[in-house]
């Protein structure tokens, strides 16, 4: 006797999001700055005073596919994004450019100086090539790191930071001799690596379980189809033919057997 069974297999196509790249790039970026400051009062060699630096500014103007974003942070890890692009066939240019400032405060009895040093522009740059048109997010994070910061002229004091500059941070400087009131020399100067670990990911959109209902015949008595000859009933391929087999792995298959 033969019996009639309907079989639905749900054919799951799964959601992908696929990174582009996430590559690390690291530059050195530096700044100098000299000049004079206005001492109010004469002071012994050997006068140590506080300096703090209150803040890296650190600044990223990101450009690709005729779109720019901007994004800013106080402590010298700048994270920014996801930004969301599109981007048709071809090979395109991310571009990256960072720039900012390291703000220092001195407070001394009858004096406050507030100095800024600017941070020159340093530009990173990455290919994309795009097979046809998508939509990317890309998210910035970028960190200042290992700093380096020396004073000299009057006063004279070096700090290092080992790893990301996150917080304010506080340098103890020295008088190596009398200091007359009035003006007098100072230099500053800074070192650090700026390092990107921009990434970017393409996106497509959920689609829905494709429902695929296949009439069987089965003799009584006989045992239900393989999941590998369901696929290739529902696919219309050869259950026989190994080479042609649909790719997808069996988890995104679903089926259930329905007597008619």
């Amino acid at each position: 006797m033969m019996k009639t069974y309907t079989v639905v297999i749900a054919l799951a196509i799964l959601f992908s999001t696929t990174p582009a790249f996430s590559q690390e790039i690291k530059k050195e970026i530096s700044a100098f700055d000299e000049g004079t400051i206005n001492i109010p009062l004469r002071l012994n060699a050997g006068t140590t005073i506080p300096v703090k630096f209150d803040s890296f500014l650190l600044k990223g103007v990101i450009s690709i596919g005729g779109q720019t974003f901007e994004a800013s942070s106080p402590t010298g890890t700048l994270k920014g994004g996801p930004f969301t692009v599109t981007l048709g066939p071809g090979t395109h240019t991310l571009t990256e450019t960072y720039s900012g400032e390291i703000t220092l405060n001195v407070s001394f009895i009858f004096f406050k100086i507030e100095h800024t040093l600017e941070v020159p522009e340093v530009e990173f740059t990455r290919t994309i090539s795009v097979d046809k048109k998508t939509t990317y997010k890309i998210t910035l994070n970028t960190v200042a790191r290992d700093l380096n910061v020396k004073v000299g002229g009057a006063f004279v004091g070096e700090t290092n930071i080992a790893g990301p500059i996150r917080r304010a941070f506080d340098l103890r400087l020295v008088a190596p001799q009398a200091i007359k009131q009035g003006k007098n020399p100072y230099s500053a100067s800074f070192e650090a690596d700026l390092v990107s670990a921009t990434v970017i990911k393409s996106e497509t959109e959920n689609e829905p379980p494709m429902l695929v209902s296949v009439i069987v015949e089965v003799v009584d008595g006989g045992q239900p189809l393989t999941l590998s000859q369901l696929i290739a009933v529902a696919t219309a391929s050869d259950p026989e033919d190994t080479d042609n087999q649909p790719t997808l792995p069996e988890s995104a298959f679903s089926y259930q057997w329905m007597e008619d």
